[in-house]
């Protein structure tokens, strides 16, 4: 029983967790590596994922309309990409809408 004791008292909670099988794991659903749940902070749309990888020129397979708005975890190193992602979509609706080509203004 000392043993346990020692054990206990020489791991942090959560490496004790992970010890006692109680800590789980999950997938990032960008980079599809394996992490605690507790080192997967980010919560995002699983749309907001396929976007991403289409936009780096991914194959992207059809998916359910009821899963795209599914919240899924990303890893904190995927996080930073659709941080970059949010700043751009915000650059382009403060430049306003591209104006109309001439083509078009004929008809």
């Amino acid at each position: 029983m000392s043993g346990k004791k020692d054990l206990q008292t020489e791991l942090s909670p959560n490496d004790y967790k992970v010890f006692q099988g109680l800590q789980k794991k999950w997938r990032c659903k960008l980079c599809e590596q394996e992490f605690y749940v507790e080192s997967l902070p980010g919560a995002i749309s699983y749309n907001s994922v396929l976007k991403l990888r289409s936009s780096w020129g991914m194959k992207i397979k059809p998916v359910s309309p009821a899963l795209l708005y599914q919240k899924v975890h990303v890893c904190v190193f995927c996080l930073q990409f659709f941080e970059f992602q949010l700043e751009k979509e915000e650059k382009d609706l403060k430049k306003g809408p591209k104006p109309a080509s001439s083509a078009s203004m004929k008809k």
